[in-house]
C-alpha cells in the first residue's frame, strides 16, 4: 500500500512533520490494519496506480471503479477526528465525501463476493 499527500497543498512545516511522523505508523483504520514503513520518495505527479478525484469534466468510459470516500474537511482536527473523542463530528465541517476513481476493477463476482483487481497491464 502506498500513500501520497500533497504538500504543495500545505505548509513546509506540515511537511516536514510528516516526514518525521510517517516512519512511526505502523497500523491505518479503526481495527489496527497493521503496515509497514519503507520509505518516502517525493513525486511532482502521481502514476495511475494511485485513486484520484473525479472532477466534473470526467470521462464516464475511464477504466475503474467509481466511489464514494471519506475525507478531511476544512475544519478537521484532531479532536474531531479521533474515534475515542466526544466531539461529534459533522459532515461538510469536519469531513467531506468526494468521488473518486480507483484504478481497480471487477474480476470476478458470484454470491457472496466481488474481486476487484487492477487493470491489466497497458490499460492505464
Amino acid at each position: 500500500m502506498r500513500f501520497a499527500f500533497d504538500l504543495t497543498a500545505g505548509s513546509r512545516e506540515f511537511a516536514h512533520l510528516l516526514k518525521q511522523t510517517a516512519p512511526a505508523i505502523n497500523y491505518v483504520g479503526r481495527r489496527g490494519g497493521l503496515i509497514q514503513y519503507l520509505e518516502c520518495v517525493e513525486q511532482t505527479e502521481l502514476d495511475a496506480q494511485f485513486t484520484r478525484p473525479i472532477g466534473r469534466d470526467a470521462d464516464p468510459a475511464e477504466w475503474g471503479h467509481r466511489v464514494s470516500l471519506d475525507d478531511f474537511g476544512a475544519g478537521a482536527s484532531f479532536d474531531a477526528l479521533n474515534s475515542f473523542s466526544a466531539t461529534e463530528i459533522r459532515r461538510g465541517v469536519h469531513r467531506k465525501f468526494v468521488e473518486t476513481a480507483i484504478p481497480l476493477g471487477v474480476r470476478n463476482a458470484g454470491p457472496g463476493f466481488v474481486h476487484y483487481a487492477a487493470a491489466p497491464e497497458g490499460m492505464l
